[in-house]
């Protein structure tokens, strides 16, 4: 938070969620039901699911390999002009939680 807010010291936790295991299938899964919605496509999710999971498979890896772990978090912190606003963030760490990998 210190590198990422504008007035750290002004940061107010809000929540925390749970942490959670990150997969292939899981950011598949985000990554597809965002881009149907987007493209008011009425395709199955399921089928472009399956798709991945297949290719994943024939290249030999594990699409439900734990690659990570993600968290997400909600604050309250001021922004440039000192107005305190409501963010809400995703921490992904590494997979043995030494290091944050990414903010999304």
């Amino acid at each position: 938070m210190q590198n990422n807010l504008n007035d750290p010291a002004s940061f107010e936790l809000v929540e925390y969620g749970n942490l959670a295991n990150r997969t292939p299938m899981e950011r598949a899964f985000v990554l597809i039901t965002n881009e149907c919605i987007k493209k008011h496509k009425s395709d199955s999710i399921d089928v472009y699911l399956q798709r991945f999971k297949d290719n994943y498979t024939k290249q030999g890896k594990d699409p439900y390999e734990v690659i990570g772990k993600e968290m997400s978090c909600k604050y309250r912190a001021n922004n440039a002009y000192g107005a305190k606003i409501l963010n809400e963030q995703t921490f992904v760490f590494d997979p043995q939680l030494n290091e944050i990998v990414n903010v999304e």
